[in-house]
């Protein structure tokens, strides 16, 4: 697993794809920018980790956050990892393409090439997962090895006009030396989370992986430590052994130039471009990999249009693969590799990626909040701290406008007042809305709440409190999860609550009848 995980991330592919990018946009400042994303990315492993570990699933993002934060924002992961897939394994390869054309100076279109290597990739995922693993595994040893030998050099090259840390500049007009601001460093963030990304891989293999449940989320933040530590290096290292800044940045490929440059001329940058070629197809295979899975587990969970769960939700009778989720990914992929640019697929890609991190993030959030009877085989360290650079304006379960505002995903005051009134009996048959209790005025309304049940299937039956809002609307303030009442008073799991007024909800869940009692405590 942590091989996939390290190919799935790529240090190799990552500086050779990104690093251009990033220093035509924040010039020398794009170390700071891999330092900045790097520490991102260290957080959000650590999320993926411990909600990983509580929703192994081949899902991956998409089931940690359907089931940390509702079907709705799973259904929208889901979307987002359809898109996902047909994009950035085509920036991949697109990319190698390039490369590979340079290489063999060939008259084949680069898209074309792009387009053969996606075919050998599909053709290699559709067997069983232990023959892709090893030809993973090897050429994953390779790109390590090309990487570690790059950064070697160019420290050995290392030059004294280039002072990234202190002095980050760019190109300006004429060729003359810029400063770069923090506008611009942040600029290049983006590209550098593209970088980092795959560290999840892991949990996408989750249903096919066998040993400690722990053995997952280590493999997820070991991934992402080993992948932070080459690739901030490799840039650092490319950086200094910059002599001419204006011709870096303005060359097609920064890293090629370099190479040139440094690996002992024409031959040496002839080897380290065939290392990388090989590198980023060994990504696009990983990448590939993973997301037929996803395809397979939102076909499977209900996510997707009816008419497509049956075709993503097969497996093969031979290889136990999802054969169909590999041919639409040759598709989608195949079509943007010969008509798609790759600054757009690149810039969509990180876009996408940052989307979906937010709602992991949150789901991390979520999930230790309001589901701490759940068992985790692993605990990220310093929480809350790890979520925080993706939810921003979360100020912890110590504020009380954060309750307010969200009550029904942060922590609630356990001792005031939340319920009161007659025995109420809630039922869920076509999800119907009756009188439940009032909520003490927690919510600054004198409006009751009322139960929507939304029926489900097992075994994570779920709904919500709201209160009428206007126009009819209902508005969100507490919710039901797992058979247990949550409101923005207070919840508890696994136990029945006293709570004022006499009340007693009862926490058991029959999932065959999906009811929900609260009545009058003995």
């Amino acid at each position: 697993m942590l091989a996939i995980a390290v190919s799935a991330i790529s240090p190799t592919t990552s500086v050779f794809l990104i690093y251009g990018d990033g220093l035509q946009i924040a010039g020398t400042g794009v170390v700071w920018a891999f330092v900045i994303g790097s520490a991102i990315a260290v957080c959000m492993a650590l999320c993926y980790a411990e909600v990983g570990s509580v929703f192994p699933s081949a899902g991956g993002a998409y089931t940690i956050v359907r089931r940390a934060i509702s079907p709705v924002a799973g259904g929208v992961t889901s979307v987002l990892f359809l898109l996902l897939g047909v994009v950035s394994t085509a920036a991949i390869l697109v990319a190698a393409a390039t490369y590979l054309s340079s290489l063999i100076g060939a008259a084949v279109p680069v898209q074309w090439l792009a387009l053969g290597m996606m075919a050998l990739i599909t053709a290699l995922s559709i067997g069983k997962i232990a023959p892709a693993s090893w030809v993973v595994a090897a050429m994953l040893a390779l790109e390590l090895a090309v990487i570690i030998v790059f950064t070697v050099v160019a420290f050995a090259h290392a030059s004294a006009v280039t002072k990234p840390f202190t002095q980050p500049v760019t190109a300006g007009p004429g060729g003359a030396l810029v400063g770069v601001g923090i506008a611009g460093i942040f600029a290049a963030v983006g590209p550098a989370l593209f970088a980092f990304n795959g560290y999840d891989w892991p949990l996408y293999f989750s249903e096919e992986t066998a040993g400690s449940r722990r053995a997952i989320p280590h493999a997820v933040v070991l991934s992402a430590v080993l992948a932070v530590v080459v690739e901030c290096v490799a840039v650092i290292a490319a950086t200094l052994a910059i002599r001419d800044i204006p011709a870096a940045i303005t060359d097609g490929s920064a890293v090629e130039f370099l190479a040139r440059q440094i690996m002992m001329g024409p031959a040496g940058a002839t080897v380290l471009v065939a290392g990388v070629v090989v590198a980023m197809f060994d990504t696009g295979l990983t990448a590939n990999l993973g997301y037929a899975r996803v395809y397979y587990a939102a076909a499977r969970d209900g996510m997707l249009p009816r008419r497509l769960q049956p075709l993503f939700g097969r497996l093969s009778a031979r290889s136990r693969v999802p054969v169909h989720g590999f041919l639409f990914l040759f598709l989608g992929n195949g079509l943007l590799c010969v008509f798609m640019s790759l600054p757009k697929l690149i810039t969509f890609t990180g876009v996408v990626i940052a989307i979906v991190y937010l709602l992991v993030a949150l789901s991390a959030i979520v999930c230790r909040v309001r589901d701490r009877d759940l068992v985790r085989p692993f605990r990220m360290p310093l929480w809350p701290l790890p979520p925080r650079p993706w939810v921003i304006g979360y100020p912890g379960e110590g504020c009380p406008r954060a309750r307010a505002a969200t009550p029904s995903l942060v922590a609630a005051r356990r001792n005031s007042a939340c319920t009161r009134g007659a025995d109420r009996h809630v039922g869920t048959g076509g999800g119907q809305r009756e009188l439940l209790a009032d909520d003490g005025g927690l919510s600054g309304s004198t409006e009751p709440l009322q139960a929507l049940v939304i029926p489900v299937q097992a075994p994570n039956v779920s709904g919500m409190l709201t209160r009428p809002g206007q126009g009819g609307v209902q508005s969100q303030v507490g919710g039901i999860h797992r058979g247990r009442l949550l409101d923005m008073a207070l919840f508890e799991q696994q136990r029945p609550i006293r709570m004022p007024g006499g009340l007693h909800p009862a926490p058991g869940l029959v999932v065959g009848q999906r009811v929900i009692e609260c009545h009058r405590a003995p």
